[in-house]
């Protein structure tokens, strides 16, 4: 047993996986910085880099925090249509009550999505429910925030993300699919590997600070990961700013999720990085995703 993880209870979620979820391929598990358990399955592998679907919703969110460090990022309460008239020229008169912290929390009133990201055909529409008062899961406000990211830097959300965070993180110009716009995706397409996605979840365990360098604004990301709408479906649990976040099993944890089941989970409180890559089988159900690390890795790490 390696320090820190239970023996039964790491016996328990092997032959969880081995009985239940033929989809995983990865699997690695981190307590204070240091690997605790690290297992892949099939074809799975510690540097294949494979989709990681929307837990790319959270790499845009620390990207915000990074500008908001910078004092070159507009606040949350501000407009849309104020900030991207060129994109809301065309918009319904409804869409123009549209935040950026709406955009961040799912709440920014449209019970769609866009599958071929064409934001304006999606915000030609009138609202399907007021902005801010209640939660819908898709990709739209995400993409919204990666085209105000180009906006602000004037260079690709890809280009800035290289420069500032992944580089400083050593990972080395990972690939991010483009939309119809030409903008990067802000809600998914980032391709990255296990470790990988161990790395960036291990920065944001330690608040967005490497190497004795703070790159997000801390105030900020604090809020991010903070309860701000009830959330819903698929992850059936409350939602931050591009985070998911819960309480269950007795610790608040935040985490990536991404469609089939790809996360990275981190407690705080337990010092834990959590990381599983799986295939698409489970598509968007991804409870048997979550419940892994809720009724079985958090409480080999107790």
């Amino acid at each position: 047993m390696r320090p820190h993880v239970k023996t039964l209870a790491l016996h328990e979620l092997q032959k969880h996986i081995a009985d239940n979820l033929p989809m995983v391929r990865g699997l690695l598990v981190s307590r204070n910085g240091q690997i605790m358990y690290e297992c892949y399955y099939e074809d799975g592998s510690p540097e294949k880099r494979t989709n990681i679907w929307s837990c790319t919703k959270s790499f845009t969110s620390v990207l915000v925090g990074m500008l908001v460090k910078q004092n070159n990022f507009p606040k949350l309460h501000e407009r849309i249509a104020d900030l991207l008239p060129s994109l809301t020229t065309q918009a319904h008169e409804s869409f123009k009550k549209i935040t950026v912290g709406q955009c961040m929390n799912m709440s920014i009133g449209y019970k769609t999505d866009i599958g071929d990201h064409d934001v304006l055909r999606a915000i030609m529409k009138p609202v399907d429910y007021e902005p801010g008062s209640e939660f819908f899961y898709n990709d739209i406000g995400s993409h919204i925030i990666s085209r105000l990211i180009s906006e602000t830097t004037g260079s690709t959300t890809s280009s800035f993300a290289n420069s500032v965070l992944f580089a400083p993180l050593g990972i080395n110009d990972p690939h991010w699919n483009m939309a119809d716009d030409g903008y990067n995706i802000g809600g998914h397409g980032l391709q990255l590997s296990p470790r990988e996605m161990l790395t960036f979840g291990q920065f944001v365990l330690q608040s967005g600070e490497w190497q004795g360098v703070k790159f997000v604004d801390e105030e900020f990301f604090a809020q991010t990961i903070k309860k701000q709408t009830d959330g819903g479906f698929p992850g059936e649990n409350p939602y931050g700013y591009l985070w998911w976040v819960s309480d269950r099993s007795g610790y608040h944890s935040y985490y990536a999720l991404g469609y089939g089941g790809q996360l990275i989970c981190v407690c705080p409180e337990l010092h834990l990085v959590t990381v599983l890559t799986c295939t698409d089988e489970l598509g968007a159900d991804i409870a048997p995703a979550q419940d892994l690390y809720f009724d079985y890795i958090m409480p080999a790490c107790q």
